[in-house]
């Protein structure tokens, strides 16, 4: 099911730190220039520099010899520069939320569902909720990289440090590396919170360990790490992907007709905050007034910001409700918060950019620049949705091919919930079926497209808490979306040849999301697709079943994998006589991918890249009539 990627819906309309009533807290320390990064999986343990005997570290200079003053000691129990009555005795609170949600990933949370109640319980919001927001996420995308960098610099095995410890280690190199907070701050800061979370002993490592690297610089330590890799292991090194997804990615690249030598770029996209995408849903909401909205909200919020005497967000925080990206775990797709606030003239003015433009691809996607989803009130009444453009051009491209049943209404035979009337004894024009529907997102926009055409959707989601997402996101459309709770399995047997469209976005690694999830990198393995493939497989059989003769069946995945896009399909298409693929130059949604070579062998996959959405793969396929 590749759209929102977690049970937990949209965790912006959850989460109460982005009231633009509320006053901002101070921006975190941090003045210096920002320094961009790229992640990569660890490498191999270098051979150690600690001298046991002197307690000193070799090869970076002692501090003595690099006219530093207080050289102090070294090694587990290193001391900070700093005096007694310098050192920060509290932690931030948005560091400590920060190191709380890498623990709390790390014992299998889905980081978008449990930031949002670590931000309410510590009352965090604006600048400090999107502080701890980028410095979580930032950390867990860039893991591997600044693992390879903390075993250089201690001169240990990664195995012999602590989890907890690994993880505030984590925070303070990504701080040192990526965010715009200076050395000195970074690593004070995280010592102060070592103190905190840990026992004093360890925040002396922690203390040694940071200086070591600001002292030899970041990016010398980097590049020694680099240095000892070529090919594809530095790939994964340097951009923080595991092994198996860089030669997976590489394969997918060649199987779509890229240049392999791409890889490094959509590594790189993986690695860059995506962008958050709104979804105008037809017949309640046109792009042009959600749009209008988003410029109105954005006004609102500046206006306030002028009258309480604070200048307007640069880069507000950012609620990236990742849309449609669906791992096989079922989890919604990460939501991004971006900290950039900065002083600027107040209010819009004449050259200021819009809050939102419309997008490239989807003729219902409107791209925000500035501003929070929820507080645009379409956005909070379900009249318009944050979705990945690559997610909601899936569900447009359904809707586009013309049908080949021979029938313009459904039979008198069928009976639920294919039934030729709904509720009330409107006659039903054609009933299409969402067979993944959790959360909710392509459901949403399916529903409203049938809605326009007099039909209805039965949203299918055998999850019991997804389905209830999925209730919620459809109700502003009412009766034309009905929620089933079945095994996506048996939906042959259940509603034979009843629909006239069927969706299977089918579960899937995700690995077209990595950018809104990145914790799932390091969560999936190469073993996931031995039970991922034949349920795919199963899914894609049944809803072809569920179609009426002629009708349409798409079947999708957020991940660009091969064995889980054209292997499934191809192996499908053997076993079922007369399915045929559907050009899909011929579809107008997919015009726009099309001409930019997003089309192979009558199968579409969408490039982080290139296309600027999630990595999304479909095929539009044709049931034989008979």
């Amino acid at each position: 099911m590749s759209e929102d990627q977690a049970a937990g819906g949209n965790w912006w309309e959850r989460a109460d730190w982005a009231d633009p009533g509320a006053d901002p807290a101070p921006a975190p320390a941090g003045d210096g220039a920002g320094r961009e990064t790229r992640g990569g999986r660890r490498g191999p343990a270098s051979d150690s520099r600690w001298d046991a005997g002197s307690g000193e570290r070799r090869g970076y200079g002692r501090r003595e010899e690099r006219g530093r003053s207080g050289g102090g000691r070294r090694g587990d129990r290193g001391w900070s520069r700093q005096a007694p009555s310098q050192r920060s005795r509290r932690a931030e609170p948005a560091r400590v939320v920060a190191w709380e949600l890498l623990r709390a990933v790390a014992g299998g949370a889905y980081a978008n569902l449990a930031l949002p109640d670590m931000l309410r319980e510590r009352r965090l919001r604006g600048r400090d909720a999107a502080f701890a927001t980028e410095l979580a996420y930032g950390t867990l995308r860039d893991e591997g990289l600044y693992d390879a960098v903390i075993e250089r610099a201690s001169g240990r095995p990664l195995r012999q440090i602590d989890k907890p410890v690994l993880d505030a280690l984590r925070l303070g190199v990504h701080q040192i590396a990526a965010m715009r907070v200076p050395d000195h701050a970074a690593v004070s800061e995280t010592v102060a919170l070592a103190r905190e979370v840990l026992r004093s002993g360890r925040a002396g490592f922690v203390n040694a360990v940071l200086r070591t690297i600001t002292d030899a610089g970041y990016e010398v330590i980097k590049a020694e790490v680099l240095a000892d890799l070529d090919g594809n292991d530095r790939l994964e090194v340097e951009y923080s992907h595991p092994a198996w997804i860089v030669r997976a990615l590489q394969a997918a690249l060649v199987a779509a007709g890229r240049d392999r030598a791409a890889l490094p770029a959509l590594l790189a996209a993986d690695n860059a905050d995506p962008s958050t995408t709104l979804a105008a849903r037809p017949g309640l909401i046109t792009r042009e007034e959600l749009i209008g909205q988003a410029q109105a909200a954005r006004d609102r919020e500046e206006e306030w910001r002028a009258s309480h005497g604070r200048g307007p967000r640069r880069g507000a925080p950012r609620e990236d409700a990742g849309a449609d990206g669906d791992g096989a775990d079922g989890s919604d797709g990460v939501d991004e918060a971006g900290a950039g606030d900065g002083p600027a003239p107040v209010g819009p003015g004449p050259e200021a950019a819009p809050a939102a433009v419309p997008g490239r691809l989807a003729p219902t996607a409107v791209v925000l620049e500035g501003g929070r989803p929820g507080a645009i009130p379409a956005v909070r009444d379900g009249r318009a949705g944050v979705q990945d453009e690559g997610s909601q051009l899936v569900a447009l491209a359904l809707a586009d091919p013309a049908l080949d049943d021979g029938a313009e209404t459904p039979g008198p035979e069928w009976s639920h919930p294919g039934a030729e009337c709904d509720h009330l004894g409107q006659e039903v024009q054609e009933t299409w079926l969402d067979l993944c529907a959790g959360p909710g997102g392509k459901a949403a926009l399916l529903g409203a497209l049938v809605a326009g055409r007099g039909g209805r959707l039965v949203a299918n989601e055998p999850q019991a808490h997804r389905a209830e997402l999925v209730r919620e996101t459809v109700a502003p459309l009412g009766a034309a979306v009905e929620v089933t709770e079945e095994d996506g399995r048996d939906a042959g047997e259940l509603w034979p040849g009843r629909f006239r469209r069927v969706l299977v976005d089918a579960p899937c690694t995700g690995l077209g999301a990595l950018r809104r999830r990145p914790e799932a990198r390091w969560r999936h393995t190469p073993a996931d697709l031995t039970g991922l493939g034949p349920l795919q497989r199963e899914l894609l059989r049944a809803g072809i079943e569920a179609a009426s003769p002629g009708g349409v069946v798409c079947y999708s995945t957020c991940s660009p994998h091969v064995a889980e896009t054209r292997l499934v399909v191809e192996d499908v298409m053997r076993a079922v006589p007369g399915l045929e693929l559907i050009d899909p130059a011929t579809v107008p949604a997919l015009a726009a991918v099309c001409a930019a070579g997003a089309a192979r062998g009558g199968m579409v996959q969408l490039w982080t890249d290139r296309d600027g959405t999630d990595s999304m793969f479909l095929a539009l396929l044709r049931v034989p009539r008979a």
